[in-house]
């Protein structure tokens, strides 16, 4: 239901000075995956990954972060509070 279709914690590397978190309590990256397109359209394939690009290329910046937000909030919000 949500925008993104797969959440990941980031790879847990290490380089130079800069030390991947290794507690909760540390900031850590997301790897968020959206596929674009038209599921359930009745649309062949190509068509349907022709109109998600179509909408990927429409939104903003806020859009993006909107959505991930969104999507954030309905995963870890209920934990947060």
């Amino acid at each position: 239901m949500g925008f993104h279709n797969h959440v990941a914690l980031d790879f847990p590397v290490s380089l130079g000075g800069y030390r991947h978190p290794r507690d909760p309590s540390e900031p850590m990256l997301l790897h968020l995956v959206h596929v674009p397109g038209a599921p359930n359209s009745g649309l062949d394939a190509r068509e349907q990954f022709r109109i998600g690009r179509g909408q990927l290329y429409a939104m903003t910046f806020a859009d993006f972060e909107e959505r991930i937000r969104d999507d954030l909030d309905r995963m870890l919000g209920p934990a947060v509070s």
